[in-house]
């Protein structure tokens, strides 16, 4: 069966996302300065070590320019190429970065999904249940607005948005 215009654009758009993907970092030349002298000097780094003690995150050493590695070892074989395009203690930074957002936008899946169940859960207690006076019954109306709206609200996303940190092809 024929592929869909959507579908097609869609693989368009894959195989570009792989293509940038493997190519390296147009500013990596030009980078003389390791990062880990430029990361401690930088006023926000210490913000970064304070947020990253409040998540109880260990962030990796940035005292000298050693190339990035998993803390177990184990993604490396998985991931060859990744460690391969990020050296250095900028590549150490952009690794951290990335896998920072990928967590992020898992970890915001998982406690989504955990609230919707909860209030459908609710929403579900709340209409097995059957008020005897009027008093509960606008009660229960009440508490079904209030959960809906809630439910309403774990439907929508936000958006943050963050400076470019790679630049692949001009």
């Amino acid at each position: 069966m024929a592929k869909s215009a959507r579908e097609r654009k869609q693989e368009q758009l894959e195989r570009e996302k792989e293509r940038l993907k493997s190519m390296p970092d147009l500013t990596y030349p030009f980078l003389a300065l390791p990062f880990f002298e430029y990361a401690h000097e930088h006023a926000n780094w210490s913000a970064i070590e304070i947020l990253a003690d409040m998540a109880n995150v260990s962030l990796p050493d940035f005292d000298n320019d050693d190339d990035p590695h998993s803390a177990t070892g184990q993604i490396e074989p998985l991931d060859p190429e990744l460690y391969e395009r990020h050296r250095g203690s900028i590549g150490k930074a952009e690794i951290l970065f990335m896998s920072l957002l990928d967590a992020a936008t898992e970890l915001s899946r998982v406690i989504n999904d955990y609230k919707r169940e909860q209030l459908d859960l609710a929403i579900s207690n709340l209409k097995a249940r059957t008020p005897e006076t009027p008093e509960a019954q606008t009660e229960a109306f009440d508490e079904m607005v209030k959960l809906t709206k809630l439910r309403e609200q774990l439907d929508r996303n936000f958006r943050r948005t963050f400076p470019q940190v790679e630049v692949k092809e001009m």
